[in-house]
């Protein structure tokens, strides 16, 4: 699929006007072209289950650097009729939806383990990680790309930074998937109290790793971290647990393969190939370089860009979101696209 892309003036909503309703129903039959729908007409619209979306790039900006613009601390649970449990103590505890001084000091002992230097001493985890999925399906000659390799990366690459012994991971990643299920639409009662019980099961077993990181320290992540919030002094156990609980759930909104050949989007999927646009990594197949263009016969049934011509991916990044687009060697730009992460 070769996009161009068109840049048009976007008529201003009517001040005073009521913003128009975006309804379940919407989203779920086509989520994209419901956004797209809207954005021409208005800047705001608001939510069946709740709250107000805003549609354009510029207004987000400008919100994301509004001094007045608060985290959702407890709000987001409460509004789901969650008052206790995991899920709300998810929120009640960590950093990504806290404000002011309770953030600083919650968010402090990863600032160093996430330095540029730290971020770089983790490539050879993530590479052994990258390898060892080739390894399991070299003997067969092929493999289903998106499903077999792209997928599962991001929760390998965790457990793996965790040092989670491989008999722990499927599980693991199961319920790290599960609690994120918390932040889609629609969610019925005997839903929310399933997630919660997989919140259960997640915060009992980073539990249980912490514990025996506390016990026995090793050269790794989660030791690091222990000693850094120890040092610190400022966070009781249940926040230093649930940092590492947000950092799992939190999980990983874009997953950036290389290739020789193509460039490709695919929609947000799990593991097994089940698009979920609330807690799904974006897929991008960027790296067009090599000696020779392949285009793709067959497309991915979640493939939602494709273009077969040399060229770039590149990124602009925000704290709630990305901007991405491939730049040919044409002088053409395709797919830019504002993506918001979860």
């Amino acid at each position: 699929m070769d996009t161009d892309i068109s840049v048009k003036k976007v008529p201003e909503a009517r001040v005073g006007v009521r913003p128009p309703m975006m309804t379940l129903a919407e989203l779920e039959a086509d989520a994209h072209g419901t956004f797209r729908r809207y954005r021409q007409t208005h800047s705001v619209v608001q939510h069946e289950a709740g709250g107000y979306f805003v549609l354009r790039f510029a207004d987000v900006d400008r919100l994301s650097k509004d001094s007045r613009l608060r985290a959702t601390e407890t709000a987001f649970p409460k509004k789901l009729g969650i008052e206790r449990g995991a899920i709300f103590d998810v929120f009640d505890h960590g950093m990504l939806t806290a404000n002011g001084d309770t953030h600083r000091r919650r968010r402090a002992p990863f600032t160093k383990l996430f330095a540029a230097r730290a971020i770089s001493e983790m490539r050879p985890h993530i590479r052994r990680t990258v390898e060892d999925i080739i390894d399991g399906v070299y003997d067969d000659g092929e493999m289903e790309f998106v499903g077999t390799f792209a997928s599962p990366i991001p929760a390998r690459v965790i457990a793996d930074l965790f040092g989670l012994p491989r008999e722990d991971i499927p599980e693991f990643t199961r319920d790290s998937y599960e609690a994120t299920r918390i932040l889609a639409f629609g969610l019925s009662p005997e839903r929310i109290a399933d997630i919660d019980k997989a919140g259960e099961r997640l915060r009992d077993y980073i539990g249980k790793v912490l514990d025996e990181r506390r016990r026995r320290p090793r050269n790794d992540f989660l030791s690091a971290y222990l000693a850094a919030a120890a040092e610190a002094g400022e966070m009781s156990p249940e926040e230093i647990l649930y940092q590492i609980f947000q950092l799992v759930a939190g999980g990983v909104d874009l997953v950036l393969n290389g290739h020789n050949h193509v460039y490709e989007r695919l929609k947000p999927m799990r593991t097994m190939g089940d698009v979920d646009v609330d807690g799904a990594p974006w897929t991008v197949v960027a790296g067009t370089g090599g000696r020779s263009l392949v285009p793709i016969s067959s497309p991915h049934p979640n493939s939602v860009a494709r273009a077969a011509v040399y060229g770039v991916y590149k990124m602009v990044l925000y704290p709630d979101h990305w901007i991405g687009a491939h730049k040919g060697t044409d002088g053409r730009t395709r797919d830019l696209k504002s993506i918001g992460c979860h």
